[in-house]
C-alpha cells in the first residue's frame, strides 16, 4: 500500500479539461469515469512577464550564429516525452542551419 492508493485519496471527483482538447464536446464524458468539467479556453493561466525583453539581446549572445533557423518549442524539457527526441533529431537532420530552443525551467534542477 502507498499513500497514492485510492482509498487514501478518496478518489477523483472531477477531471478538468477544455473543449479545445476534447473531441466530441459533451460526448467526451463517455471516456471518463470522473465527472468531466470542460472549460471554454485553455486550462492554464500565464502571468504577463515582469521584465520585458532585454534591449541588447541577440541570438549570437546565447550562442546561436546569425543566419540560423530557430525552432521554438515553448515547453520545458522535463515535460517532453522521450519519443519527441526523434522528431527534433529529424528536424535538425533536415535543416543543417536549424537550432531548437527550449525555455529554461523555473528551477535549475528541472532543466
Amino acid at each position: 500500500e502507498t499513500r497514492l492508493d485510492p482509498k487514501y485519496l478518496g478518489g477523483i471527483d472531477y477531471f478538468i479539461s477544455s473543449i479545445m482538447f476534447e473531441k466530441g464536446g459533451k460526448k467526451a464524458q463517455d471516456r471518463y469515469s470522473e465527472r468531466l468539467y470542460l472549460m471554454n479556453g485553455l486550462t492554464t493561466y500565464f502571468y504577463r512577464p515582469i521584465n520585458g525583453p532585454k534591449e541588447d539581446f541577440s541570438f549570437g549572445s546565447v550562442g546561436i550564429p546569425p543566419g540560423n533557423n530557430i525552432y521554438l518549442c515553448p515547453q520545458v524539457l522535463y515535460k517532453i516525452h522521450p519519443d519527441f527526441d526523434d522528431l527534433v533529431i529529424n528536424i535538425l537532420i533536415a535543416d543543417m542551419f536549424g537550432r531548437v530552443v527550449f525555455p529554461v525551467a523555473q528551477q535549475d534542477e528541472w532543466t
